[in-house]
């Protein structure tokens, strides 16, 4: 981390806050005191918005023709060849469900953001990834859906229960060995909800506040420890999270075989019914589809039946 940025931080957060961020940037080992400083830090700040959830009563309702949304600021046309490969794999396997994919052309026929927020991508001390993940909450607080992250790639028919779930991410073993203070539990990049769904209000209240006050990000991923606060600080957003089935148990293999896969690894991989979704990204090499082996693009691009 570049010292001008350690002392923004200083300045905005305070060293006792900054320090173990500091150090969790360079070593892992300190992630846990990077994980104890960051919530003490959002407790004490946003704690009138902790606080007003508790005592929130679920209002959510059941949403008819659920949509998928997504999202590439720039436009289907100008995304990398991986991320219109996960789009048509996301409309293949949709059934009724229509794929909406958010751009800065059409964003503001769904949501309607303060001018702060917009402000601030403009000054760059907000990134696009920052604002994608208020713009999901929103999507799913007012029209309710599936979100998906634009390098979602879907293998099989989405399941439709999926829509009828009061909440839906990808959650995986329990693993307190993993950095990421998620450990398993959710996925940022894959949400389903019913419109008016408390957990999804209180992540776009959180952030939106977050975002209102805060000048610079304290950690990239603020979005989780959103979510830790909701699921140890708010009991209906904890039962929400645990009623969620352990789903998707490899939905980060595919990436690993993306290069140097054998025939009946993607087969087995991707015949699976388990694994509905797989994550992959549009910054590696296989974003430029002619990169990937010839094993990983003809499966890739198969429909299965």
């Amino acid at each position: 981390m570049k010292l001008s940025k350690i002392l923004q931080l200083c300045n905005e957060y305070g060293f006792k806050t900054t320090f173990p961020v500091v150090l969790a940037s360079s070593s892992k080992s300190a992630s846990n005191l990077q994980h104890r400083a960051v919530l003490k830090y959002l407790r004490r700040k946003y704690a009138y918005v902790i606080e007003k959830y508790k005592s929130q009563k679920p209002e959510h309702k059941i949403s008819q023709n659920m949509p998928l949304w997504s999202m590439w600021w720039q436009g289907e046309d100008n995304a990398p060849e991986i991320v219109k490969l996960c789009f048509a794999r996301m409309r293949e396997y949709s059934g009724d469900h229509e794929l909406r994919i958010i751009t800065r052309e059409n964003f503001r026929d769904y949501v309607s953001l303060p001018d702060y927020v917009f402000e601030k991508v403009r000054a760059k001390k907000m990134t696009l990834n920052a604002m994608a993940n208020i713009l999901r909450e929103y999507l799913l607080v007012k029209h309710g859906g599936l979100w998906m992250d634009s390098t979602i790639y879907v293998a099989n028919q989405i399941p439709e229960d999926i829509f009828t779930r009061e909440f839906y991410t990808i959650r995986r073993e329990l693993n307190t060995q993993d950095k990421n203070i998620a450990h398993g539990r959710w996925s940022t990049f894959l949400q389903a909800a019913q419109a008016g769904n408390i957990l999804c209000e209180f992540l776009l209240e959180f952030l939106l506040e977050y975002w209102r006050n805060q000048e610079n990000l304290l950690v990239y991923f603020l979005f989780d420890y959103a979510f830790e606060i909701a699921y140890n600080d708010l009991p209906l957003c904890r039962e929400i999270l645990d009623s969620v089935p352990l789903n998707n148990p490899n939905v980060y293999e595919l990436e690993k075989l993306m290069q140097s896969g054998h025939d009946s690894e993607f087969s087995n991989l991707l015949s699976d019914p388990e694994n509905v979704f797989f994550k992959l990204s549009w910054k590696s090499s296989y974003s430029n589809l002619s990169n990937v082996s010839g094993k990983a693009f003809r499966f890739v691009q198969t429909p299965r039946t």
